[in-house]
């Protein structure tokens, strides 16, 4: 990155750094950006797709899993206001 671009970058991050509302959006839009060009993240393969789906049954089948309703009756009792 040249020096002329990160000022130029700055300058405009100084623009809106007093405004939450473009902050927010700012620092939302640059950590999607930043995801999405994250060379780390790359789709699964067939095997490694294959081998959640086999822990997630067995998970299943040794009872480590939640069911809706339970989730459901947690999420009233600790966020009520959210549960209407």
């Amino acid at each position: 990155m040249t020096t002329t671009l990160r000022e130029a970058f700055l300058k405009e991050a100084s623009k809106i750094i007093d405004n939450d509302e473009l902050l927010e959006e700012a620092v939302r839009l640059l950590r999607n950006l930043r995801r999405d060009n994250d060379a780390t993240l790359k789709p699964y393969t067939r095997e490694e797709l294959f081998q959640r789906i086999e822990q997630s049954l067995s998970d299943d089948d040794a009872g480590k899993v939640y069911t809706h309703e339970s989730v459901k009756q947690a999420m009233q009792q600790q966020y009520p206001f959210l549960c209407k």
